[in-house]
């Protein structure tokens, strides 16, 4: 039994699509970092009279912190999510909420 050889213009389909998934998987991994960055620096200016406080334990502060920088990282990721399910539901633009 002999395998019948893809046309030259099959594997350079093939490549094109392997590097197109590539570049879309890194483009969105470098915006999800940037936006994590971006909305963490934000929620820092916003408790920063917080955290310079003298009064306030150096606990309190990191858990603040540790607890913006997890709410940062939910919200991309549920974003990020959000928009993939909504591109590949066909439903979702037919669906009146």
């Amino acid at each position: 039994m002999k395998h019948k050889e893809p046309p030259d213009e099959a594997w350079e389909n093939y490549w094109s699509r392997v590097y197109n998934r590539l570049e879309r998987g890194l483009g969105w991994i470098l915006i999800s970092i940037g936006a994590m960055i971006l909305l963490f620096y934000g929620g820092f200016k916003a408790v920063e009279s917080l955290v310079k406080d003298p009064t306030v334990a150096i606990l309190l502060k990191v858990a603040i912190l540790v607890l913006l920088a997890g709410l940062v990282i939910l919200f991309v990721s549920v974003l990020r999510e959000r928009i993939f399910a909504y591109k590949k539901d066909k439903y979702a633009k037919e669906v009146k909420r």
